[in-house]
């Protein structure tokens, strides 16, 4: 249940999507999140039948146009944070053992430092 405001945000940030192109690969159902055993879950229903994806182009046309859109102001998007969750879920695990769990941390930590060193235009 950690993720209820997350999963939210993610269905209203498709609705803005779907709305916006008719070129997106997936759309979101009129299913908000929902509660199962504790765990949030949303519902996504595909817009074809068809396992069909686009070529490079298509899929670079798709996101160069999707990063030139501007989201609502009533999305309130925070800044990219692509690691927010990733501590969390290692800390909670109840199955790595001290060793891995200790590896994982130290990944983190290198992909946090690596992505900080990155410069984006």
């Amino acid at each position: 249940m950690a993720y209820a405001d997350d999963a939210r945000k993610e269905v209203a940030v498709a609705r803005w999507l779907t709305e916006e192109t008719s070129q997106l690969l997936v759309r979101s159902s009129s299913i908000s999140p929902s509660s199962v055993d504790g765990r949030v879950v949303t519902f996504w229903k595909s817009i074809s039948d068809k396992e069909d994806y686009g070529t490079p182009i298509e899929v670079g046309r798709l996101l160069s146009r999707l990063h030139a859109m501007e989201a609502p102001t009533d999305l309130r998007l925070p800044p990219l944070r692509p690691f927010a969750r990733a501590e969390r879920r290692i800390a909670e695990n109840d199955w790595f053992s001290p060793e891995d769990s200790a590896f994982m941390r130290a990944q983190l930590v290198k992909l946090q430092e690596d992505y900080a060193a990155l410069a984006f235009g």
